[in-house]
């Protein structure tokens, strides 16, 4: 998807040499790659030195390649994104028409049975890593090989629709009706909850934005504003964990218990009792050497608990930092234009850090890759005014 958005952006009106980058784009671009090139060094260096396997260090960096493509973007003279929009929402409707298909009949589709098979083996070996059938139905995945990452594309697409439903000037609902409604169903028959969950924050985001109270205060204190949602996705995280501990108990073959269990692990033996080293520079990426087979999950499927076993507490805190300064300040730019692109760009932030309470999508493409794009797009402001009040 990368290399079709930028084939795109180079029939339209992208420069490649010769438009210097703005205050905000430079400080953007510096403060994301040093966020996510610590995460990056700190990972491949902890799980070389306790395997001696070069095998992650080129997991690591070939995982990492495609967050850092948005260092490679050239700036977008007069921030016309129409072209980016447009080839991400088609995307996802295509992904969705084909996720109506899939639904529908998926047995008499090409490839899909291989795929269920191949689905239904890895099954045999770890029940919870694997989960594409439920109760006889297919989780549709698309275009994608996983549904999650089906139903989060969708959403993203969805999330650009809404914001221009919700404020752009001029916009005709009744023509955004059919695409919405297509969007919506492809995510309902991914059967996954966390792209629900998506949902639900993409459209509370976009109504408490629509609040005169909550526009006020997300101008005057933009940092506390997010820091509220990011209170949230800790509050459901301790949400879940005293749900399990009070009513359902460890229970592997729920998914929320089993999430909730593979969380203790990490919490009792990575960082009560583990070495001051890997407690605060991180034990490196592991989910494909084995470690976390004390939980009997291939995954961890939380995104702070995955970047503390990469990076320890002091990748986590700086990601925390990073997410809430470039938060805050594409919440700002999105206020102060009063433009869809931005405030969509700032409720897929809020999106990731949510989501990533059930998910590790950390590594996850094209996601994160795109929502870093965003942000690059929505910083590349031309205008110096706009520019000097930001930093104010």
């Amino acid at each position: 998807m990368i290399f079709l958005v930028a084939f795109q952006a180079s029939l339209s009106q992208w420069r490649i040499k010769g438009l210097p980058l703005g205050l905000m784009t430079r400080r953007y671009c510096f403060y994301t790659f040093a966020a996510f090139g610590y995460i990056c060094l700190s990972a491949t260096i902890a799980s070389y030195s306790r395997t001696g396997d070069l095998l992650y260090v080129f997991i690591n960096f070939s995982i990492f390649l495609t967050v850092f493509s948005y260092l490679i973007l050239p700036f977008w003279k007069n921030h016309d994104c129409a072209p980016i929009v447009n080839c991400i929402v088609g995307f996802s409707l295509a992904s969705a028409t084909v996720t109506l298909a899939q639904a529908i009949n998926y047995s008499s589709l090409p490839f899909v049975p291989g795929y269920i098979q191949f689905a239904a083996t890895l099954n045999e070996e770890n029940p919870l890593s694997a989960n594409f059938i439920v109760d006889g139905e297919l989780k549709a995945f698309g275009l994608f090989s996983d549904a999650f990452v089906n139903g989060y594309v969708m959403s993203m697409g969805l999330t650009l629709l809404l914001g221009k439903w919700f404020f752009q000037k001029g916009a005709r609902a009744l023509s955004l009706f059919p695409q919405v409604g297509l969007l919506l169903l492809g995510i309902y028959f991914t059967l996954t909850r966390n792209c629900y969950l998506a949902v639900l924050v993409s459209i509370a985001s976009f109504f408490l934005l629509k609040i005169e109270y909550v526009r006020k205060f997300g101008r005057s204190s933009p940092r506390l504003y997010v820091v509220g949602w990011l209170a949230l996705g800790f509050f459901i995280m301790i949400a879940s964990i005293y749900y399990v501990a009070t009513q359902s108990g460890f229970d592997l073959e729920n998914t929320v218990s089993s999430r909730v269990y593979s969380w203790s692990v990490v919490f009792n033996k990575y960082l009560l009792e583990g070495e001051w080293l890997g407690v605060s520079l991180g034990y490196g990426v592991f989910q494909w050497g084995g470690a976390y087979q004390d939980t009997d999950l291939w995954a961890l499927d939380n995104l702070y608990v995955q970047i503390f076993m990469c990076s320890g507490l002091v990748g986590l805190v700086i990601f925390l930092c990073w997410w809430v300064v470039i938060s805050a300040t594409v919440l700002k730019v999105a206020l102060l234009r009063e433009d869809y692109f931005s405030i969509s760009t700032f409720v897929l932030f809020v999106q990731f850090v949510i989501v990533g309470v059930y998910n590790s999508n950390l590594y996850l493409a094209p996601i994160v890759p795109l929502i870093l794009i965003f942000g690059f797009l929505v910083f590349s402001v031309e205008d110096r005014r706009m520019q000097i009040h930001i930093r104010r």
